[in-house]
């Protein structure tokens, strides 16, 4: 099996499904961070369309996921501690960690939080790691995070999310997760409001440590989305509050991000999208940095699985 052996001893497991034969020069090479519930396979039926677009595909287990370094208990015990500041700090070294991989990376889901983590905290990488990244690193693609991963206050109202439902047990929650995060749903277009969504319940071996991340403080996250995203603005403090930082200028600002979010997705998926629509609307380019929302139209949060062909297109033209 490949592994890729990392800073902290930590080591990644990965499948590179190589360079395209028919362009062996100026190929793109994109990675792929799967989300919560999920590893890599879900990516696998990008696979027959990768080289057909000149990329060369990697598709990266997270930490916790199949073959990859787990947690270690520390780590672990850092996130039911309340230290906000040792929270940050791990992280922060997720997104260093994939720092190690990158030419074009792309974050799904809640596989975004350590992409973003990585953008946010990209000036604090050494002079030579960035100056490899502003050689090789042209784009992050951050595709249809909830906006949980990016630390988003949430819409007016009460919404379901069947990972925080307490009338059933948590051994199942992670079930009706499964179906829940992978249907079809309508929202209204016009306006920021949101419908609930219905699902129902099948059973699924529940991941601890992907849910204690979760109890990490959203101004954490969203500190991390500010930096990422609108860095200039960040440097006057989050919106979520407390925090605030001395850096007048983004590092490695030509990293674009490209934002996709698709209209048949999760509410909190369209609403974090509608979030980035409003704050673009509001600061321009501004922010600092070149960020793009992109519309993948027609499909859910599953887009890569069942228009696999069009998803590959579309990354391609980002990369």
């Amino acid at each position: 099996m490949p592994f890729a052996n990392l800073s902290g001893g930590v080591s990644f497991y990965f499948e590179d499904y190589g360079v395209p034969p028919s362009n062996t020069q100026t190929y793109t090479t994109l990675v792929m961070l799967h989300g919560s519930a999920f590893h890599s396979a879900t990516f696998h039926r990008l696979v027959p369309f990768a080289h057909k677009h000149d990329i060369r595909l990697v598709l990266l287990n997270r930490r916790g996921y199949p073959n990859t370094t787990p947690f270690t208990a520390s780590e672990l015990q850092c996130l039911d501690t309340g230290d906000v500041q040792a929270q940050s700090n791990l992280l922060a070294s997720r997104g260093s960690h994939i720092a190690e991989f990158l030419v074009c990376l792309l974050g799904w889901s809640l596989g975004n939080s350590p992409v973003v983590s990585f953008l946010a905290h990209v000036n604090e990488l050494t002079a030579v790691e960035q100056a490899v990244l502003e050689t090789n690193l042209r784009t992050v693609i951050v595709y249809d995070p909830p906006s949980v991963a990016l630390g988003l206050p949430p819409p007016p109202g009460t919404f379901y999310i069947p990972l925080q439902d307490e009338n059933i047990p948590i051994a199942d929650r992670l079930g009706l997760f499964m179906q829940w995060v992978s249907s079809y749903n309508t929202h209204p277009i016009s306006s920021l409001e949101i419908h609930e969504e219905i699902a129902s319940q099948v059973s699924f071996e529940p991941m601890e440590a992907e849910m204690k991340f979760q109890a990490i403080p959203t101004e954490v996250y969203f500190d991390h989305f500010m930096r990422a995203y609108f860095p200039l603005l960040s440097a006057g403090g989050s919106e979520a509050g407390e925090d605030s930082h001395t850096f007048t200028k983004p590092a490695l600002p030509e990293i674009r991000v490209r934002h996709i979010w698709c209209d048949m997705s999760l509410w909190n998926a369209v609403w974090s999208a509608w979030y980035v629509e409003k704050m673009l609307a509001e600061n321009g380019s501004s922010g600092g940095r070149d960020v793009e929302l992109i519309l993948f139209k027609g499909v859910n949060h599953f887009g890569h699985w069942d228009r696999p062909e069009e998803a590959m297109a579309l990354f391609a033209s980002l990369a």
